[in-house]
């Protein structure tokens, strides 16, 4: 939003200085090294997210891999207990396959909201994988 802000300014500054070229030049360089900053500061926090929900998912293959394996040798009594572990693990891995597939369907306007939104699944994620 900010950006778009100064990019509006910038091309009423543009339009109203026409006698100062040197002076919408610059403004147009700077509205140009903007969105630049923009474009790459959007694609670093992009491939750093996509990079934890991967590192969480794989996070959660092992842990239900351990689980599929304690099944085997567990008791009846307690088979109900690693179930529920085992179909909370898939549906929070299911959100990340979501959270992952919104990512790339995203649009720049919604990254803040989105990001905090996946940082937290990660955050609870993690929360229940280490206790």
């Amino acid at each position: 939003m900010r950006y778009a802000i100064l990019i509006a300014f910038g091309f009423l500054l543009a339009f109203t200085s026409c006698e100062e070229k040197t002076a919408t030049e610059k403004a147009a360089d700077d509205i140009e090294q903007a969105g630049e900053d923009f474009a790459d500061n959007f694609r670093t926090e992009s491939d750093a997210l996509k990079e934890d929900i991967e590192d969480v998912r794989e996070d959660i293959d092992d842990r239900l891999e351990e689980l599929n394996s304690d099944l085997e040798d567990a008791g009846e009594d307690a088979k109900e207990g690693i179930n529920n572990q085992i179909a909370k693990l898939e549906k929070q891995r299911e959100k990340l396959d979501g959270d992952l597939k919104r990512m790339g369907e995203n649009i720049k306007d919604g990254w803040a909201s989105f990001k905090a939104d996946v940082d937290a699944t990660i955050k609870d994620i993690k929360s229940d994988l280490d206790s």
